[in-house]
């Protein structure tokens, strides 16, 4: 039940009203919302048989006030990081 987000896509020109902070979503059970991976690799190991990597860059979770985050009363931060 996992997501993550991406980077927030370029604003075309003429856009009204307040620009959106998310961008699409990547949802770990599903794999058709999942683009390209920035990076991707397989190897053959001697013990586990063919092991297959991927990664995505800039993926954020979309923060909520609950938990750590309840007493925050200023604009919930973004952090980026790389999904592997």
């Amino acid at each position: 039940d996992r997501v993550m987000r991406f980077p927030t896509p370029a604003r075309a020109p003429g856009t009204r009203g307040r620009p959106v902070r998310h961008g699409a979503r990547f949802e770990f059970t599903n794999p058709t919302s999942w683009p390209t991976p920035a990076q991707s690799t397989t190897t053959d190991t001697i013990r586990y048989g063919v092991a297959h990597a991927q990664s995505w860059d800039r993926l954020h979770t979309k923060l909520t006030r609950v938990g750590a985050w309840a007493g925050h009363e200023d604009l919930l931060l973004i952090v980026e990081g790389t999904l592997i």
